[in-house]
């Protein structure tokens, strides 16, 4: 991540945008409850302060190493430890939420609480090593200043049995806590987290005790800035050489690279390796032996990444996307994220929702942009702004956890303006080469239907399509291994449609994952029935249909031809044969209209007989025309010999099958079907036909959305 963290970083300071660097010890704190514990100026606890997990974690701490942490302590501990009590007896008393009871109980059996040994150390460690710059803490960091002597006072209290002293240290902090019981400070729920809980742990914070008398407090975010200038200040390197990537002679990182703290993905390390790989070991260097960079260029590459991560940059610069992987946690399956950092290099502070457009996911049925008005917003801001050149470069690249400490950049490209906004209009062109279709979902919170039309999918939502395996004709699914977005944007920037062999492997993937929901969805349309299916997979089969039709305008076919050809007559016949094979059965069977629907329905078969041809025409169409033909007879000989009463279609679609059979009996049909032809049968099967006769509950397309 060096070479795009320092790509950015140029590019940051060509456009003049300011960066406040953060030395690298500085950390977020952890989020979890806390307490800010106030020392006085004689190194004594004074003051106790609670604190909830997300006020927390906007703290600051010093860590440079997992273990070595000041003013946020985290005690592998508790603070009351009853060794001698019965543990039930100390459960029942925490029941009764009797601050007085549980008091007494402690000075009879814990009065001397568990030792902070091995915690401490690493404090009063820290404390030594900052003694001899602490003049030149700046004027803003008073409060700092005056919380390092406080604590330079604490540890001059332990004697030589600093085992007593600390555990002194530790009974003022419980003692504080009661205090604060009775007066009703802290609630008896916040404070039991940390004076008795299954796992021992506290979350401490120093602070000094009489803040209020400093401009800013040490337990305040505001304070960060300054202890960074103040590191600094100290820091120095003995290394000098030239810099790998800038190649100027300066001193370089000879301690560690920063980890930038990137917004919903936690700290990432610009640079890593494996320790348990031999080879890294080859030529005797590891950690920053292995690349010489400058301190200055690792620290502005770490407050680039931070910059351009922000949470109010999301969609603008950045958004999380999904791998196409999954992992499993407690014996489930959970999608794996990678994060998308799109960028412009000449204005990277462009107010346009770039990454939401090159990564964004539909997720939810009405409430989520679509793909057209975030795309058309873009390209208007690229068109007309004055400053923005059509050869100007588009930088993206992903980021993703190889593990729990590592992150690896598994996608970057570099692409001009020009060439986004011509494939995202392609893209959008591509979207509308879908048959005519529609869906209806019931809103239960505002108690009203709508119909969904075909939506323009995210490139995002193509590597989602393929992580569902659709199963049971749509109406359970699992999750499996899907494509990958580096495939997508092969497909999505290739606008002149030259790279036909992605279409083909996204098209047959989507296919196979998908094809369960349409045809499920297709015959329960033709039943008028669709309560087995979530509104969520209505929505998601409406992005499916024009993903579909997006890979067929990329293989050169489109609408204008297809629903002219042999195979998309194939699907439209399977679908007619359905309708004409509902309303035999509805009829003849269930005795409507006399008998009420739930008395017809229960003789519509659980299949309808174009439906159960339909996997059969979608590998050898010839096959299933052929055994269609011979059981159509009984059905045609019915809808000609009687009337057609108000609702049945019979005659329709016997009129309509009519019409395509010639079409279907002149075409030399293949044994075996391409990708493109299945796609081709299954849009026959689920076109609406604006000829066919509407019921009144059944609203025209005029009302699709």
């Amino acid at each position: 991540m060096l070479n795009e963290g320092y790509h950015l970083y140029r590019s940051l300071e060509r456009c003049k945008i300011s960066l406040p660097l953060r030395h690298p010890d500085i950390k977020k704190p952890g989020k979890k409850n806390g307490l800010i514990v106030g020392l006085d100026n004689d190194g004594k606890v004074a003051t106790i302060e609670f604190r909830e997990a997300k006020r927390m974690a906007q703290l600051w701490t010093l860590r440079d190493s997992k273990k070595n942490s000041f003013p946020a302590m985290k005690l592998k501990r508790r603070l009351l430890n009853f060794d001698s009590a019965p543990e039930m007896e100390l459960k029942e008393l925490f029941k009764t939420k009797e601050v007085k009871n549980v008091k007494a109980f402690w000075s009879k059996y814990g009065s001397n609480p568990k030792t902070m040994i091995a915690d401490w150390k690493s404090v009063i460690k820290k404390i030594r090593e900052q003694d001899s710059a602490r003049e030149q803490i700046p004027a803003d960091g008073k409060a700092y200043k005056e919380l390092l002597e406080r604590m330079e006072k604490l540890s001059n209290r332990q004697s030589v049995e600093s085992e007593t002293s600390e555990r002194r240290v530790a009974g003022e902090i419980v003692e504080m806590i009661f205090d604060n019981l009775e007066k009703g400070l802290i609630q008896f729920d916040q404070a039991k987290e940390f004076l008795f809980k299954e796992k021992p742990e506290t979350f401490l914070f120093l602070d000094v005790a009489d803040y209020a008398k400093f401009d800013i407090r040490v337990a305040s975010s505001d304070m960060k800035p300054h202890v960074s200038d103040f590191l600094f200040k100290i820091e120095k390197s003995n290394t000098k050489g030239i810099c790998a990537l800038s190649g100027e002679s300066t001193f370089l990182e000879d301690d560690k690279f920063p980890e930038p703290d990137l917004d919903k993905f936690g700290p990432t390390k610009i640079f890593s390796m494996n320790k348990d790989a031999h080879c890294h070991y080859r030529y005797r260097k590891i950690s920053t032996e292995i690349i010489p960079v400058s301190k200055k260029v690792t620290n502005c590459i770490q407050a680039s990444m931070e910059w351009i991560t922000k949470g109010e940059q999301e969609k603008k610069t950045w958004t999380i996307v999904p791998s196409g992987q999954f992992e499993v946690r407690n014996g489930k399956k959970v999608y794996k994220d990678d994060l998308l950092i799109v960028y412009l290099e000449n204005k990277p502070n462009l107010d346009a929702n770039k990454a939401h457009m090159l990564g964004g996911m539909s997720r939810e049925v009405f409430n989520e942009a679509m793909f057209d008005a975030v795309s058309e917003r873009v390209i208007q801001v690229l068109e007309e702004a004055e400053d923005v050149k059509v050869n100007d470069q588009v930088r993206l690249f992903v980021l993703r956890k190889a593990d729990k400490d590592r992150r690896q950049v598994v996608i970057e490209r570099n692409y001009t303006v020009g060439e986004v906004v011509a494939s995202a209009k392609s893209w959008r062109t591509a979207a509308k080469n879908v048959p005519p279709f529609w869906l209806q979902v019931e809103i239960k919170e505002e108690n009203k239907s709508v119909w969904l039309s075909p939506r323009c999918p995210f490139p995002a939502n193509l590597v989602r399509f393929t992580q569902i395996q659709w199963l049971r004709f749509g109406r359970d699914s699992a999750k499996v291994v899907g494509v990958s977005l580096s495939q997508v944007y092969d497909m999505f920037f290739d606008y002149k449609n030259k790279n036909k062999s992605t279409t083909e492997i996204l098209l047959g993937l989507t296919l196979r994952r998908t094809e369960p929901l349409l045809v499920g969805l297709g015959e329960a349309i033709h039943k008028g029935d669709m309560k087995g299916f979530s509104p969520d997979a209505r929505f998601s089969a409406s992005v499916i249909v024009s993903a579909i039709g997006i890979y067929l305008y990329k293989l050169g076919i489109s609408k204008e031809e297809y629903m002219k050809g042999s195979f998309f007559y194939i699907g439209r016949f399977l679908s007619l044969v359905d309708t004409l094979h509902f309303e035999y059965c509805r009829h003849v069977r269930g005795g409507y209209p006399i008998k009420p629907e739930e008395e017809w329905r229960k003789a519509i078969p659980s299949q309808l007989l174009g439906n159960a041809h339909l996997n059969v025409a979608l590998n050898n169409p010839g096959s299933a025309i052929a055994r269609l033909s011979e059981r159509l007879n009984i059905y045609k000989a019915w809808a000609q010999k009687h009337q057609p009463a108000d609702g049945n279609w019979a005659h329709w679609a016997l009129s309509e099958i009519g019409k395509i059979t010639p079409v279907i009996a002149e075409s030399q049909l293949s044994v075996l079907t391409t990708d493109a032809e299945k796609a081709q049968i299954l849009f026959g099967y689920l076109a609406k036909s604006e000829q066919k006769p509407v019921s009144d509950s059944d609203v025209a397309e005029k009302t699709a959305i």
